[in-house]
C-alpha cells in the first residue's frame, strides 16, 4: 500500500515527517520532503527504473565521479532531479522525475527515519510509532559508531553474552547534573540567528559537557584500577 504506484521509493536526509504523512501513514508530500538529498543508502527500484540504474552506473564508472568530495549519491540526485514535475493522474505524493519518465515516492521519515530523526531527535518515541527501518545516517566512527547506536536503542541483538557479563564485572555510575548547569537550555535561550562562539548558551553547553567529562575520567580510572568494564552513562548535551 505504501508504494502507491511509484517506480522508485527513496528515503531522504530530511529532519522529520510532515503531519499529513504521520496521520495518513502514506508517502511523504513532495512539497515537504523533496528538498533534502535522496539518500542512496536505502531505496527501492522497480524494473521500470532499469534505465536510470544503468545511467547511474555509467555516471560513477570513472574516477572523476568521486573528485572534489563528490560521491555516488550526488550523481544519482543529479539524474533523478532532471526534469522534475508532479505525476499527472497519480496520487499527490508522487513526482515525475528523470525527465518525466519515472514516478518517485518519498518514504515518510517517521516510518523510515534517518539516524538524526531516530537517535537524536527521537521522534518515533514522541509519536509512539515504531519504525519499519532505521537508516544509520548522521553517525560518527563508521561501522563501530553505527553498531553502538543500535546497541543504545536495543536494536543490535547479535552480541555474545560475554559482552554484558565480562571478566572482572561492570562498573556504572549516575552522573551529577546540577540545576545551574542544565536550566539554560530552552527555546528562549537560543538567539534568533546562527549561533556564535561568544554566545552565552555555547559557553553553558561546554560547561555542562566538561563537568560530565571530569566524572567520566574519574570513573574510568576506577574501572581500570578495579579491572572492571565501565558502563558509560547517558551524557547530557545542551547543544547538538
Amino acid at each position: 500500500a505504501l508504494r502507491c504506484g511509484a517506480d522508485l521509493l527513496f528515503h531522504t536526509d530530511g529532519f522529520g515527517a510532515s503531519a499529513d504523512a504521520v496521520r495518513g501513514g502514506l508517502l511523504e508530500s513532495p512539497a515537504f520532503g523533496f528538498g533534502p538529498e535522496l539518500n542512496t543508502g536505502f531505496f527501492l527500484l522497480t524494473p521500470a527504473a532499469r534505465q536510470l540504474a544503468q545511467e547511474w552506473d555509467r555516471a560513477v564508472a570513472g574516477d572523476a565521479a568521486f573528485a572534489n568530495w563528490k560521491n555516488d549519491q550526488q550523481a544519482f540526485n543529479a539524474l533523478v532531479r532532471r526534469g522534475v514535475g508532479h505525476a499527472s493522474g497519480a496520487p499527490g505524493s508522487l513526482l515525475r522525475v528523470h525527465d518525466g519518465q519515472l514516478r518517485l515516492g518519498l518514504l515518510p521519515a517517521h516510518l523510515f527515519p534517518s539516524g538524526h530523526v531516530f537517535f537524536i531527535q527521537r521522534q518515533n518515541r514522541a509519536l509512539g510509532v515504531p519504525p519499519l527501518a532505521v537508516h544509520l545516517t548522521f553517525q560518527n566512527c563508521d561501522q563501530a559508531g553505527k553498531r553502538h547506536r543500535m546497541r543504545e536503542a536495543g536494536l543490535w541483538v547479535v552480541d555474545p553474552p560475554v559482552r554484558y557479563n565480562p571478566p572482572g564485572g561492570l562498573l556504572s555510575y549516575s552522573p551529577d547534573l546540577p540545576l545551574e548547569l542544565t536550566r539554560l537550555f530552552n527555546a528562549s535561550a537560543l538567539p534568533a540567528r546562527n549561533m556564535r562562539p561568544t554566545d552565552r548558551v555555547v559557553a553553558a553547553h561546554f560547561a555542562l559537557i566538561n563537568h560530565q567529562l571530569v566524572q567520566l575520567r574519574t570513573a574510568l580510572a576506577l574501572a581500570l584500577a578495579l579491572n572492571r568494564t565501565l558502563v558509560l552513562p547517558r551524557l547530557l548535551c545542551g547543544l547538538e
